[in-house]
């Protein structure tokens, strides 16, 4: 195999993401996650969700 230069990091991921349409506060936002804004919220989450379902895939040999 060789590397074909496609890479993304999560800025990239969560560019076009409409934050403005979260239904979550800013106050929510620091209470959940000890900072104000948004994206770092959305962007926890989804590292989280990501790190269930590859600890998922590995303990309980399922596929995804």
């Amino acid at each position: 195999m060789y590397a074909t230069g496609y890479a993304f990091n999560m800025d990239e991921i969560f560019e076009n993401f409409p934050y403005d349409k979260l239904l979550v506060t800013c106050n929510d936002c620091n209470i959940v996650n000890g900072d104000y804004h948004k994206d770092k919220l959305v962007k926890r989450v989804f590292k989280d969700a990501l790190k269930l379902i590859l600890n998922d895939i590995i303990d309980n040999n399922i596929t995804f």
